[in-house]
């Protein structure tokens, strides 16, 4: 059995942790969304369970879009 060192998976804890964090402020900085993307009929019902899933499918086109390669 292999004894992993507790101070070295915190180290790799902590940078997971850290580029994490990086790649989200690159991401805010860089990646401007328009607010008329999420813009549709839900708006005006204020019904959240069909925003969440309006934002959810959104991502998911998102998402596609980036890792298709087009």
């Amino acid at each position: 059995m292999v004894q992993n060192n507790r101070q070295m998976i915190r180290l790799f804890f902590l940078l997971v942790i850290g580029v994490g964090i990086v790649g989200g402020w690159l991401t805010m900085q860089w990646v401007q969304l328009e607010r008329l993307t999420f813009a549709t009929s839900t708006a005006d019902n204020r019904n959240w369970v069909d925003l969440l899933a309006l934002i959810g499918e959104q991502t998911i086109q998102l998402f596609l879009g980036l890792t298709s390669g087009q």
